[in-house]
Parts: C-alpha cells; structure tokens; sequence
C-alpha cells in the first residue's frame, strides 16, 4: 500500500470533495485522481466541484485507497520483472469544502433513511400479533384499485381483515371514504376504486388523506398496464409513463400526509395467459421502475419505502381467479405480507395519528 502523507476526515454534516492525486512512476502516464463526494440530504448546495455523491465513511476512503492502489504499483518491464530503481509514490488526500446553507425554516431529518438502511422491503414471515410500537394505534389507509378494494372476495374485505388479525396488539383504524357493500367489517373503509388508472386514483383520494392516517398501504398501477387503451387504461399503458404518475401520486400523498409511513407496492403480476402476456410484460416492466420512483423521494427525506410484492406469485398455486385478482384464501395471504412489511419499518418512522378518527357513520 502506498505511504498515505494526510487524511482530513469531514464529518458527515458537510459537503466534502476528497480528490485522491497519484503522483505516478517515470514513464507513466498523466496522475490518476479519484474523487469522493459526501453529501447531507439535510443541506442544500451548489458546488460546480460535485461529482458521484456518496456518503464519505471510513469504507469508501479504504475502497478509494485500495483502487489507487492498483495504478500505483511499480511499472514492470516486458519480462514481467519490476524494473529498478523505483520507489513506492507518496499518496495524498486532498480535501476542498463547499460550506452548506441550512434551507430556511427546515430541520434536520434524523429518520429518513429507510428502515434498517434497505431500500426494498422482502417479505419475512412473522408470527402475527406481534405489537407495533408498543402498541401505537394504526390509522390504516389502504390506496389502490380492484385489489385493494377487494374484488372478488366473498366477504367483501379483501386484505384487510388478515391484517386487522395480524396486527392483534394494536388498536386499527380503517381511514379512507369507500365501503364495500357485503364488507363484513362495519369499518373497513379504504380508497381502492376498481377499475381506475393512478391518475384517477390520485384525483379521487384526498378526502381520504384528510383523515391523516398513520401508515399508508399504496398499490397501483395494473389497469395502466392493461391492453385497453379504450376503456381501461385511459391514460395509455407505457410502463415508464405510469411510474411517472405513480411518483406524482406519492408525492400527493406525502404532501397532505408528511407524517405518515407510505409504503409502495411493487405490484404483481397478472397471469401469463395468451391473452395477458403482453399486460404481463408491460408490468414487468412497471415492476421494475417502482424502486427507482420511490428512492428518489427517500432521498428527499420522504418515509416512502417500496414492498416487493412482484414474487407473490411464487408464494403458492393457483393465487389469482381470474388472471387479476387475488383468490379469498391469496388475499389474506396478501394480507400477511403487508403485515410482514410493516413490522420491519423503523418505528422511528411511525407516529401517532394526527386528529380526531374518522367518523364514517357506522363504526
């Protein structure tokens, strides 16, 4: 390894460029620079130096110090043999600061990494009634279209009483404006709306996010994957345009409802019948854009994280009735899942319910 002559180690509230100069062998070529760039999402900045952000720790100087070791090792000549004289380079770290500007009125965000530093959250099983933060009450909002609301199941509930099952030690309370006529929880309101785009779905759920619940269930996007660009995905099915609307939607919500753990489904998949092969592939697709969509707003601080639910499907046979929608013994399998994905959020993240409970008439 290289003598190292200094190192200045920033602490990880400033913005700091480490470039990593290499004076090299005789005979060489030009110096090599590497360069680190740290960066505090609490702080806004316009260095023109800023290049590759990435959090400046003891690894990534270790990682810069051995990549420079690589261009830093004596020439050789053809035979393979070190030529000589040659001595080892000197290593030097040289540092330059852009001095942050604290945005007016903000604060600091201690929390907005994501849960235990994952992006995506997989499914573990967990033994239900496990408490959330000591029990905090939950003031669910599920987001969604068919699935969400439940199609197809005989007691009308879909996921949802699983879940109120799963989450025994906590007081659950459904918000959202829809009810399902044969739902056989007199509470299990929601904002699924069957048959909708994102687009829709977004223009229909505020009356929801007034009730500011607590945790946010969101699972959208399968009618704009649809092949009908007619009468159901009206605002076209290109996968990349739709997680466009999908990103706009999440930052509706964590707009009107900044206190609350939004988790984004990445949704599943429809059968792969001849006729929905091709919806299939354009969900693939859609699939994979989701984590993407949503880092970008964890990066801005957001309690957004992305649930992978795009291996359901593997979880068991014969999942989906009709290619689409869930079984009634999938969907409280699927209501499992989001209980699993809940108790693995940072309870950092979860808050008490902001107001009053909803009152939705026959609680």
């Amino acid at each position: 390894m290289p003598q190292l002559q200094s190192v200045v180690l920033l602490p990880f509230t400033v913005l700091a460029s480490v470039s990593v100069a290499v004076p090299p062998p005789a005979g060489s070529h030009p110096t090599d620079t590497l360069r680190i760039v740290a960066r505090d999402p609490d702080y806004e900045h316009t260095p023109s130096v800023v290049q590759s952000p990435s959090l400046l720790t003891g690894e990534a100087i270790e990682e810069t110090l051995s990549s420079a070791e690589s261009f830093t090792k004596p020439p050789q000549s053809h035979s393979g043999q070190h030529t000589n004289p040659w001595s080892p380079p000197t290593l030097t770290i040289y540092t330059s600061i852009a001095v942050p500007t604290r945005k007016p009125n903000s604060k600091p965000n201690p929390s907005c990494r994501p849960a235990g530093g994952k992006e995506i959250l997989q499914y573990q099983k967990t033994q239900p009634g496990r408490a959330i933060k000591d029990g905090v009450k939950l003031r669910i909002l599920c987001v969604g279209d068919s699935i969400t609301a439940g199609f197809g199941d005989t007691d009308g509930n879909g996921y949802r009483q699983q879940l109120r099952k799963d989450l025994s030690e906590n007081q659950v309370v459904w918000a959202g404006t829809q009810l399902n006529e044969n739902s056989g929880m007199a509470d299990g309101y929601h904002a699924g709306f069957p048959g909708k785009t994102i687009k829709y779905i977004s223009n229909q759920v505020g009356p929801s996010l007034k009730q500011r619940p607590n945790i946010i269930l969101l699972a959208a996007g399968t009618n704009d994957m649809n092949s009908n660009t007619s009468t159901i995905a009206v605002d076209g099915n290109d996968p990349r345009q739709a997680a466009g609307r999908l990103g706009n939607l999440i930052d509706k919500i964590t707009e009107e409802c900044p206190d609350a753990v939004v988790l984004v489904s990445i949704i599943i998949n429809t059968c792969d019948s001849h006729d929905m092969h091709a919806q299939r592939e354009r969900t693939k697709q859609y699939q994979k854009l989701i984590p993407g969509i949503v880092r970008q707003r964890q990066q801005k601080g957001k309690h957004v994280m992305a649930v992978d639910f795009s291996r359901w499907e593997e979880a068991g046979d014969n999942l989906l009735r009709d290619c689409v929608h869930p079984t009634d013994d999938a969907y409280d399998l699927m209501g499992d899942w989001w209980y699993s994905f809940i108790t693995q959020v940072d309870e950092d993240w979860i808050q008490e319910p902001q107001g009053s409970d909803p009152y939705q008439g026959n609680n």
